[in-house]
């Protein structure tokens, strides 16, 4: 009769097996401090929530409301809006830059655009507004937009 003889499991076997059961058995745990995406979703909405109702509770707000010496637009000043639009080149490039006034400082500004003009670049120049895009026609123009504060009131 013959007798089947069995050999012992090596070393290498029995440390697969066991990094396999860790594995499949999972090693993570949760601290004191760990959330879930759930609830960090519930949380900012929460959050935002809270924030707006302490916005509406705030808002408008009217002149009485301000501290003495507080900026207001009658102290800043009159705001003019300059604005210079391209002479609707026959072929692409155009632009269009709004200077403000000399006394006057730029606050902010945009653009405007023919329909099929894209518009490229919208930015802030040295004392002005800067605009310009790509006409795909003749005559297409794009008109720059700056608003001046008037610094000398």
């Amino acid at each position: 009769m013959n007798h089947i003889k069995r050999a012992a499991p090596s070393p290498a076997l029995l440390v697969a097996v066991l990094a396999l059961v860790a594995a499949l058995a999972g090693t993570a745990v949760a601290g004191p401090d760990a959330t879930t995406s759930v609830s960090k979703k519930k949380t900012k909405k929460i959050a935002n929530k809270q924030a707006k109702k302490q916005i509406n509770k705030t808002l408008p707000i009217d002149s009485s409301e301000l501290a003495d010496g507080a900026v207001s637009g009658s102290k800043l000043g009159p705001i003019e809006q300059v604005s210079q639009t391209s002479p609707g080149a026959a072929a692409p490039p155009i632009d269009a830059t709004a200077t403000c006034p000399s006394g006057s400082t730029v606050l902010g500004g945009g653009f405007d655009a023919s329909p099929g003009v894209s518009a490229r670049v919208s930015k802030r120049t040295d004392n002005g507004w800067r605009a310009d895009g790509t006409a795909t026609a003749a005559g297409q123009t794009i008109t720059a937009y700056a608003y001046c504060l008037d610094s000398n009131g």
